[in-house]
C-alpha cells in the first residue's frame, strides 16, 4: 500500500498541458496550450509536504504535487489544477519505488 492509498479521499484531478502547433491562414505559426491527460494526485503546500516528503526542491517551488507516475511530465512542463496552471520542476521518486512521485510546482502568472 503507498502513501497515496492512504489520503485516496484528497485526490484532485490534474490536467497536463501541452501545445498544439498549428498555422494560421496568413501562415504564422501559431502554438495554442490544449489540455492532455487528467492525472489524480495529492496538492500540498511545500512546508506540508516537507512533513511527509524527505526531498528538496528548487527555492522557487511553493505547492507540491504527488501522484502515482511521472506521466513524462519533465521540468518545464505545465499541470492546470482547478482552473491555475502551474510550472512543473523535474518529478521526484520517492523511496525510489517508482509508486509515488512528487513534483515540485509553481504558478505561472
Amino acid at each position: 500500500m503507498s502513501f497515496l492509498d492512504v489520503v485516496s479521499d484528497m485526490m484532485i484531478p490534474a490536467s497536463i498541458l501541452t501545445i498544439a502547433v498549428t498555422t494560421d491562414s496568413d501562415g504564422n505559426v501559431v502554438e495554442t496550450p490544449t489540455t492532455g491527460e487528467t492525472i489524480w494526485g495529492v496538492k500540498y503546500n511545500r512546508s506540508e509536504a516537507a512533513r511527509y516528503f524527505s526531498k528538496e526542491w528548487a527555492n522557487d517551488i511553493t505547492d507540491v504535487f504527488v501522484t502515482h507516475d511521472d506521466y513524462g511530465i519533465h521540468k518545464g512542463s505545465e499541470l492546470s489544477i482547478n482552473g491555475v496552471t502551474w510550472a512543473c520542476d523535474e518529478p521526484q521518486n520517492v523511496a525510489e519505488l517508482g509508486e509515488v512521485f512528487t513534483i515540485g510546482i509553481r504558478r505561472k502568472a
